[in-house]
């Protein structure tokens, strides 16, 4: 630019060629020339001529300081030319980034003017804020894969470690009381294993918007009853009091029990990792003008530091108990948090550090539409006749070994055609099938026999993944519920009997 000629803008030719908007003002100020793209651009009606103006006439509500201020910068300096953004308000468009080039123009080796070319940038400064944003979110899943990957193979190299160390240990003794032990903390490590995979699969799921939400007529009492036989013995063993106190004046509303369910024991279980003595209160209450039904979780545990509340539901995020070992998995809140979000509730914390924490997970309150028949619900414990389907003879061996210590008569096959010839053969009452089996998967097994005559035999799903992968099966009929691995003998009765259950009594 700096080698234009004054007759390159007196005649205007190379100018109206530019797509851009130019205008030359001489050293005050005032407008030499301007191109019809400038026009256009900034909407100068045809019968206004800008020559002998500033642009500061026609813009007067816009603020041009800083373009003075870079005016004088050029004309001060050594350089011939400057680049800025700054924004104006154009007719039609309101503000509008613009970026602006300014070259020195000489004459007869004198400056005597000052060339301005204008381009719309709005657009694009759009674009590369949000190619910066993306960047920006890529580097941090990036991080956040890489640390995951780290976390997930150090804690399980640490559990087989520590499993591999146990069993030499009780291998080598001859006490029966130090095998006991060795394999009690064999189990406990498992469970933490398998907590660890299970959470990280609902965690990935959730934050994916792949979640299945089961909508039933939902009982405060089930749920309620559930928690106290899973963690009151837990919890009183280790002396401290386990209280729960129900103020709902209803007794069944519209939820998702199992995503309930899920919640309160991440937040009963995170209590009792931090709580040494006192309490751990569940205490569910209503706001039934706001339609809120509000479970709360509180313990006199060591509680979190107030720069630490913020952070206690990101993914992977512990606060250490420096005085007892706890298998965290960090995960468990993270999960809470969004379990709640799906539900389409909240969750938070008040904490007094040393002084323990308290949980509150609200839910909207749905009124239930029908209330559960309770004879239904009563049914007898009774001994069945279960085919059992694996591919796998170790999980054959385990599996069948838990279903016959709870009083079930158990038919065992490797394959699907194998199970198909013993349900001619034999009176099953129900039916538990891998679902991950070669030739024939579970899936391919159960729409079968739902085509046969075999259509209305009880049918539960057995998977390695989380009860979720699978639940839409269930919800069309499929299968009848999905337990996953490893069996617990805590929870495999009550699958079985309920499934069962509901079909025929």
């Amino acid at each position: 630019m700096m080698n234009f000629t004054e007759n390159d803008f007196v005649d205007g030719h190379f100018t109206e060629m530019l797509p851009y908007p130019v205008y030359l003002k001489n050293l005050t100020g005032e407008v030499m020339y301007t191109n019809r793209k400038f026009l256009e651009f900034f909407h100068v009606p045809e019968n206004v001529s800008m020559v002998g103006k500033k642009i500061i006439d026609l813009y007067s509500g816009t603020d041009f300081s800083l373009h003075e201020y870079y005016d004088k910068e050029l004309l001060d300096s050594d350089n011939d030319e400057i680049e800025y953004t700054a924004n104006f308000e154009i007719e039609k468009k309101g503000i509008r980034d613009i970026r602006i080039n300014k070259s020195k123009i000489y004459k007869n080796k004198k400056l005597y003017a000052i060339l301005c070319v204008f381009s719309d940038v709005t657009d694009i400064m759009s674009l590369e804020k949000k190619l910066a944003a993306s960047l920006a979110e890529v580097s941090k899943l990036s991080e956040k894969r890489k640390n995951f990957a780290s976390f997930l193979s150090h804690e399980l190299k640490n559990s087989l470690g520590s499993i591999a160390i146990i069993s030499d240990n009780a291998l080598m003794t001859e006490s029966d009381l130090i095998r006991t032990d060795n394999l009690i903390s064999i189990r406990q490590i498992v469970e933490y294993m398998n907590t660890l995979v299970s959470e990280v699969l609902i965690l990935s799921r959730e934050e994916e918007g792949r979640v299945y939400i089961k909508y039933e007529d939902t009982s405060i009492d089930a749920i309620l009853s559930f928690i106290r036989d899973m963690f009151s013995y837990q919890i009183e063993s280790l002396g401290l009091k386990f209280e729960i106190i129900n103020e709902l004046s209803i007794k069944y509303f519209k939820s998702d029990p199992s995503k309930i369910k899920q919640v309160l024991i991440n937040l009963i279980g995170n209590s009792l990792k931090y709580t040494e003595r006192g309490s751990i209160i569940l205490k569910i209450n209503e706001n039934l003008s706001e339609n809120k039904i509000i479970f709360s979780v509180a313990d006199t545990g060591m509680g979190i530091p107030d720069d630490k509340t913020d952070k206690i539901f990101e993914p992977f995020y512990t606060i250490v108990n420096n005085r007892k070992r706890s298998f965290g998995t960090g995960i468990g809140l993270a999960v809470c948090a969004n379990t709640a979000k799906v539900l389409g509730g909240s969750i938070n914390c008040k904490s007094s550090y040393g002084s323990g924490s308290e949980f509150i997970f609200e839910i909207p309150y749905m009124p239930s539409s029908k209330v559960p028949d309770e004879i239904k619900k009563t049914f007898s414990r009774k001994v069945l006749t279960i085919l059992l389907l694996d591919d796998s003879p170790i999980n054959i061996y385990m599996e069948k070994m838990i279903l016959e210590k709870l009083g079930h008569r158990v038919f065992a096959a490797n394959s699907a055609e194998e199970g198909l010839i013993i349900i001619d053969k034999e009176n099953i009452d129900c039916i538990i099938t891998d679902i991950n089996m070669p030739d024939m998967s579970g899936i391919e097994f159960a729409e079968n026999l739902r085509t046969g005559k075999h259509k209305n035999k009880c049918l539960i799903g057995l998977s390695g993944y989380d009860r979720d992968e699978y639940y839409h099966h269930v919800e069309s009929g499929l299968f009848d519920d999905i337990i996953t691995k490893p069996m617990k003998i805590e929870t495999i009765n009550e699958i079985i009997h309920n499934a069962h259950s509901k079909i025929f009594s």
